[in-house]
């Protein structure tokens, strides 16, 4: 069983039934959730921010994480610190400021530091900070659009941060286009958590995706 080794993206979630799914979701066993902050600059694309995620936390209080897609993360990492469910904060090695200032913020704040790179971005890119980070996000898609077709090209990543670890704590995710079908593959190239997003949101019906997932046995994670 997955289990805890999941983290539900809700970006392409019916906002409108939010609720409902999340009580469905809540029933069928543990997961954590999975925030994808998009600012319309960094992607395309435009989500949602605080507001939002305070509402979910203040009633359902699950860990959670935060993804940034956003240009500038410094001033959306400050607006996090006080909402307590939020455990790890990812921002973009491709996105503007220091990376070492975005890690030491994200810390000051009581937060876990993660990093995500996208598909094109080599694991090497961020070898240097992987002693400072608890975490790395492996995109498998373009960033700001779910219901993308994964790129298999991106899982070696994985592979290469496994042999870059060593004695180091942190842990890899993954994140785009997993589905039932692809997913032997993706838990294949050794990550520690997968995020799923529209294979759970859009499946039509959300509690069923996630014990699917939850209940596939042929895993090592």
């Amino acid at each position: 069983m997955l289990g805890k080794n999941i983290s539900v993206s809700i970006l392409d979630a019916d906002f409108s039934q939010l609720r409902d799914t999340l009580d469905a979701l809540i029933a069928v066993g543990p997961f954590m959730l999975h925030y994808d902050v998009i600012d319309g600059y960094f992607a395309p694309e435009l989500s949602f921010g605080k507001p939002v995620i305070r509402s979910i936390e203040s009633r359902w209080k699950i860990p959670s994480e935060v993804h940034l897609m956003v240009r500038d993360p410094a001033p959306f990492i400050r607006s996090f610190y006080d909402i307590e469910g939020v455990e790890t904060i990812y921002f973009h090695l491709e996105s503007s400021g220091s990376v070492p200032e975005n890690i030491k913020m994200i810390k000051s704040g009581g937060k876990l530091a993660g990093i995500a790179i996208n598909p094109e971005t080599e694991a090497s890119a961020i070898e240097n900070y992987l002693g400072q980070i608890s975490s790395v996000l492996v995109l498998l898609v373009k960033p700001g659009k779910g219901g993308q077709e994964m790129d298999e090209r991106a899982l070696k990543k994985v592979s290469a941060l496994n042999e870059m670890r060593g004695k180091l704590k942190f842990s890899i995710l993954v994140d785009g286009g997993i589905k039932l079908n692809n997913l032997k593959e993706v838990i294949m190239s050794g990550p520690d958590r997968l995020v799923i997003g529209s294979a759970i949101m859009k499946s039509g019906n959300p509690p069923a995706a996630l014990r699917d997932f939850l209940d596939y046995k042929n895993t090592s994670l």
